[in-house]
């Protein structure tokens, strides 16, 4: 998600404050060591005494203590650490309301601080009053406070207390309000210091939602939390600070077991025995006999950080099917096979051994250990023992890319034994955690087989086991009864103006009817969101515009839609369509998920041809599918060279006519010529190269620049069929 681009970047930052145990020491500290700095003058330019240190009546205190690190643009970087390790200093020196004593520490941007909400707000000023004063003081000018305040009311969801005095506010909706206009300057950079810990839980989803949006178009986030589980899902990387200073800084997944770690209270004493003084454990000849892997299976983990105590360390770690063979590949509903071993550096109480699997985004989808099931395990293992663990996990998930990472605790035995009895709470307190690799291997999940055709098992990530019962009443007048009340539940009243969708795919031009779209009408924009989760996952807008839905014509319709809709449907030259989106996954494309990474690292060390025949393959049959699913259905589509040539003549019938917007012919044409391509690029020429720009090219025929023979040949041969179906043709 972020880009290479430096927006925070932090240098042997210090922070030292004077303590003084008594008021007059202050006052002695500042005169007294100006009074023996004058005799120090006078009696070494006399000869008559020598020079004397400068009295001192204050212990220093280091808040900070040679810190450094770097945020990159579109970055969420976490900031870690208990009470009293520094985090609040650090942030508020970033903020720029406090003063380093040494080092450095250079911010490029607007910033949001989210420090402590609700400062710069008056009391006897009605809400309303205070949105605009809070405004000022975050730097915003009156005109763009006035552009923004239907989005900060609409977001703080106070209702008529935006009226009454803020005094009248319950805490809750000061938090609400003081959120709702921070998260909408428009920073470059926002820093947030514990404030989403407050709210229901559906104003923090709120926030969150905001945030990513925010992080989305490019700015920094700096997040301060004490839930681990808040940092690992939404930070790449944190820092942890203990007492000032910088203890590790890394993947958000390490940097929160090096948290618990760091706090993790000793081991007992009695415990901690060498390899050669500890008795080693006697195997169980009744214990269950785990079978190992072959060696193919295991991940190597020599490049692998592992997060230990010292006690154990892991040597081991393999992921195969159900079969018992390697694999990383799995289908919707196969039985993974996690294999882990380590080996014990002292002697640990009752070995607990788990796995955590995370989606793309962080999300922690599955984590389960031993304490959770009903197994007989080893207990108290000596130095120099090796524990084994083999878990079955049934992937009841959704498809996609995920992570996992494994560990080793252990309790006391008598905590095991009393354990049916012992709250999770409890528990998490009297465990050791012994050693930990996050993020150790990957693996992704397809659509399940049935039949031999790829089915989707569910929705959403997790397969939720249950059962569902369909029946018909035959009842005619309750059947029209319950008719009536389902139908006034799903149905628009046709009304108010119709609900507006765009369908397209990728590099279709759909980014320049966004910006023409929002500029038109933005309170009725659904912004567009990763995998068309505000289309396909969300209840639909009523009036609303959908500027760009990426889904074929069986998705489209697979949502319950309104009464009163327009579409319109635009798809471009799929030579274009591959050539443009090689330049924007190679150079320009924000990093948005896991698999655009991996292709930009492919495709930074191909060849344009290599590369081109690689997203041919891989990435352009998503567009593809788009495109035949609505010429097969034999629906009309504009194509995005004709829009090229005659976009206000296109536009004035498609928008003004066909979707009924509210808008003059005039002001449209002043906002599509705004838009065009030699507007939004300050004046480069159609078809003039910027590698770097993610600006669409303007220009029909650009891949004739960079089509050899062996990729035309291969284009024809997979795509050749939709391309004539689409009205193109090979003659040019």
């Amino acid at each position: 998600m972020s880009s290479e681009e430096i927006v925070i970047n932090v240098r042997n930052l210090s922070k030292r404050y004077e303590i003084y145990n008594k008021p007059s020491d202050r006052l002695k500290q500042l005169i007294l060591p100006n009074v023996q700095q004058a005799v120090n003058r006078t009696g070494v330019a006399l000869k008559i005494a020598k020079h004397r240190p400068r009295p001192h009546y204050f212990r220093e205190f280091w808040a900070l203590n040679d810190i450094s690190f770097q945020v990159r643009r579109g970055e969420t970087f976490g900031i870690i650490g208990r009470n009293g390790s520094g985090k609040s200093t650090l942030l508020q020196i970033l903020a720029g309301t406090l003063a380093q004593t040494g080092g450095e520490a250079t911010v490029n941007g607007r910033i949001a601080a989210l420090l402590e909400l609700g400062s710069g707000f008056d009391p006897e000023f009605t809400g309303r009053e205070n949105v605009f004063l809070n405004g000022r003081i975050l730097g915003l000018t009156q005109k763009e406070i006035e552009a923004r305040y239907d989005q900060i009311i609409e977001f703080a969801d106070i209702g008529d207390f935006i009226d009454q005095p803020l005094k009248t506010y319950s805490s809750g909706m000061s938090v609400r309000l003081a959120f709702a206009v921070q998260a909408h300057i428009d920073a470059s950079i926002v820093i947030i210091d514990e404030a989403l810990a407050v709210g229901d839980v559906f104003f923090r989803q709120k926030c969150y939602t905001r945030l990513e949006q925010i992080r989305d178009s490019g700015a920094a986030i700096l997040l301060v939390s004490h839930s681990m589980p808040e940092i690992e899902q939404y930070c790449e990387r944190a820092i942890l600070l203990d007492h000032g200073t910088q203890r590790f800084i890394g993947s958000s997944s390490e940097a929160a077991k090096h948290y618990y770690l760091l706090h993790q209270a000793p081991a007992p004493v009695v415990e901690r025995q060498s390899a050669e003084t500890a008795p080693r454990s006697i195997p169980d000849p009744d214990s269950p006999i785990i079978d190992r892997p072959p060696p193919e299976a295991f991940i190597d983990l020599s490049n692998k950080s592992q997060i230990s105590n010292g006690q154990a360390r892991c040597i081991g770690v393999a992921l195969c099917n159900e079969a018992g063979q390697p694999c990383n590949s799995f289908r919707q509903g196969d039985l993974a096979v996690f294999y882990s071993e380590f080996e014990l550096a002292e002697a640990i109480g009752v070995p607990i051994c788990g796995i955590v699997i995370s989606n793309e985004r962080g999300v922690i989808v599955h984590g389960k250990n031993s304490w959770q099931f009903e197994n007989t395990v080893p207990e108290t293992l000596g130095a120099g023992s090796k524990v084994l663990c083999r878990q079955e996990i049934k992937l009841d998930i959704g498809p996609g890319e995920y992570l996992f990472e494994i560990g080793l605790a252990s309790v006391s035995s008598n905590t095991w034994a009393r354990r049916e009895h012992i709250s999770h709470e409890e528990m998490s307190v009297r465990r050791f955690r012994n050693c930990h690799i996050a993020d150790v291997g990957s693996f992704s999940v397809g659509l399940a087989l049935k039949n031999g055709i790829p089915i989707l098992t569910h929705h959403g990530i997790a397969n939720l086991p249950g059962n569902m019962l369909i029946t018909v009443d035959t009842n005619q007048a309750h059947d029209m009864c319950s008719t009536k009340i389902f139908s006034k539940q799903v149905t628009q009243s046709g009304e108010g103006q119709p609900t507006i969708f765009h369908i397209t795919h990728w590099k279709a031009g759909s980014q320049w009817l966004y910006k023409i779209l929002r500029e038109i009408e933005p309170e009725r924009i659904v912004a567009p969101q990763l995998y068309e989760k505000q289309f396909l996952d969300s209840p639909l807008v009523k009036d609303a515009i959908y500027p760009t839905v990426y889904v074929t014509k069986e998705q489209f319709h697979s949502v319950l839609l309104p009464d009163n809709y327009r579409k319109f449907i635009i798809i471009r030259d799929l030579r274009d369509t591959l050539v443009s989106g090689y330049f924007s996954i190679r150079y320009s494309h924000a990093i948005i998920d896991e698999q655009l990474g991996r292709w930009r690292e492919r495709l930074e060390v191909m060849t344009v041809e290599d590369g081109l025949l690689m997203l041919m393959n891989e990435w352009l049959p998503m567009s593809s599918r788009i495109q035949q699913s609505w010429i097969e259905a034999g629906e009309k589509f504009i194509r995005y060279e004709d829009l090229l040539e005659k976009d206000s003549e296109i536009l004035e019938e498609l928008l003004i006519g066909t979707c009924e917007i509210k808008i003059t012919p005039e002001r449209l044409r002043e906002i599509i010529v705004a838009n065009r391509f030699e507007n939004l690029t300050g004046g480069r020429k159609r078809g003039e190269e910027s590698l770097i720009a993610h600006e669409r090219k303007g220009i029909s025929g650009d891949w004739k620049n960079y089509f050899t023979p062996l990729v035309t040949e291969k284009f024809i041969e997979l795509y050749g069929k939709i391309h004539l179906d689409a009205g193109y043709s090979f003659s040019d």
